[in-house]
């Protein structure tokens, strides 16, 4: 017999209830911060090549984020600069423009290994904001300079960078009735890119666990789908369990050791979590409906997911025992895909209504709604880990010959402007979104 669940009816407010997201700048100006990389240097000729890449992508990163313009100066520039800026300050009581320097010196360690001197100096205060080292591989140069941009952007904003992070997602090739997928892994600029499956069965959903060492996906090629976790660093796969049952769309906890899925019980579509280090499985919704894409709260005590019990597809929210079950009335249309912020202040959904696709956000703070994007059919929201961006993917309506440009990766910010598409090497969709952690 089903449990009689008492659903609580949560009302929202309506889109101009949401202010624009701020972004608070050290400086206190509306202006771009202006940054000259005045050197990036080595000091072998083994690292020469090296220095001018990290160069190129430090000025491509910090310009991508609508925050910086590079200048390039001079020292007798720099310097002229530094007597105006003082001339400013006193001129407009401390509401000069931001000004600093970038110098990055490069030497050559054992292992191929490369130290980097960081150094930021502020033009006005003359000072240096930023003094640092880090160690990176030869090899992973991108990841470098990913550190030394978000070093940056955090000193100016307070906030975690953004740009030394990795995306999950799945890479797909061949017209649409012949579509090749596979699930790949790269850093958030294109680099390091890994194939985890051939393309032989479909997968999908492709998730990476926070602390970045295991990514977890659906794979049909025992027939029916199932879950496959695969350790990044030892390359390693194994079945997570076998039962035989329909599972899918699978989740993190936010500590890694834990994922919430979907899982099939007597032809009903259930939430349920798994327990990854006492490989136990637990259910936890009953019903007729079809209970779907489930999303853990970042203290882990509470789940969103998606359900069609009310006639139209909404959202609800429970505790992690199934208790507590509320449902969020979002207005008109039909609601998918929950996915909770790293800080938890929102929830990122799509919104399917009329005919067109909309990515939104729900605010935990204050249950204001905010709609960032809408088209042919944008899906799949994932959050930056400082929780500030998002990336989804964008489907073109498209005709069965069409091989490329049907699927791409967008990043927006909280207001819904896009910030970059993501380059990828084919087309791509269910990016899924995490910090690197030094050393990896």
């Amino acid at each position: 017999m089903k449990s009689l669940i008492i659903l609580i009816i949560i009302s929202f407010y309506n889109l101009n209830s949401f202010a624009v997201e701020p972004l608070l700048i050290k400086g206190g100006n509306d202006s771009k911060i202006l940054i000259n990389i005045k050197k990036v240097t080595s000091n072998d000729l083994s690292s020469f090549s090296t220095s001018y890449k990290i160069k190129r992508r430090i000025k491509k990163q910090l310009e991508d984020t609508n925050l910086f313009e590079i200048k390039n100066l001079s020292p007798r520039e720099s310097n002229k600069k530094q007597i105006l800026l003082k001339k400013l300050s006193y001129a407009f009581f401390n509401n000069s423009p931001v000004y600093s320097e970038l110098t990055v010196s490069l030497d050559s360690m054992p292992g191929n290994m490369i130290s980097a001197n960081v150094t930021l100096y502020d033009l006005f205060s003359t000072k240096n904001i930023i003094e640092t080292n880090i160690t990176f591989s030869k090899e992973l140069w991108h990841q470098g300079a990913a550190q030394i941009s978000d070093l940056i952007y955090k000193y100016y904003t307070g906030l975690e960078g953004y740009i030394n992070t990795r995306i999950a997602f799945i890479s797909e090739r061949g017209s649409l009735f012949s579509r090749n997928k596979k699930v790949a892994v790269m850093d958030l600029y294109g680099d390091n890119v890994k194939y985890i499956t051939y393309g032989d069965d479909l997968v999908l959903t492709p998730r990476l666990s926070p602390d970045a060492k295991n990514i977890i996906y659906i794979s049909y090629k025992s027939g029916l789908p199932a879950i496959y976790k695969l350790n990044l660093a030892s390359n390693l796969t194994e079945k997570l369990f076998n039962i035989d049952r329909m599972v899918y769309a699978p989740r993190f906890s936010h500590d890694s050791k834990k994922i919430v899925l979907v899982v099939s019980y007597e032809g009903n579509s259930e939430i349920a979590i798994y327990d990854l280090e006492q490989k136990h499985l637990r259910r936890l919704t009953n019903n007729y409906a079809i209970d779907t894409s489930p999303s853990f709260s970042p203290g882990g005590n509470k789940i969103i997911f998606s359900s069609d019990r009310s006639g139209a597809q909404n959202l609800y929210l429970m505790n992690i025992d199934g208790s507590n079950l509320q449902q969020i009335n979002l207005g008109n249309g039909n609601f998918a895909t929950p996915n909770w912020s790293p800080d938890g202040k929102y929830i990122a959904f799509t919104k399917i209504y009329q005919g067109n696709f909309y990515i939104g956000i729900l605010n935990m703070n204050n249950f204001a709604v905010k709609i960032l994007t809408k088209s042919y059919k944008d899906e799949s929201p994932s959050w930056a880990p400082n929780s500030k961006f998002i990336i989804f993917n964008r489907k073109k309506a498209s005709n069965k010959n069409i091989e490329k440009g049907t699927s791409k990766l967008y990043m927006i910010n909280l207001n819904g402007e896009i910030i970059k598409a993501i380059d990828t090497p084919y087309d791509a969709s269910e990016a899924d979104w995490v910090k690197i952690p030094t050393g990896l």
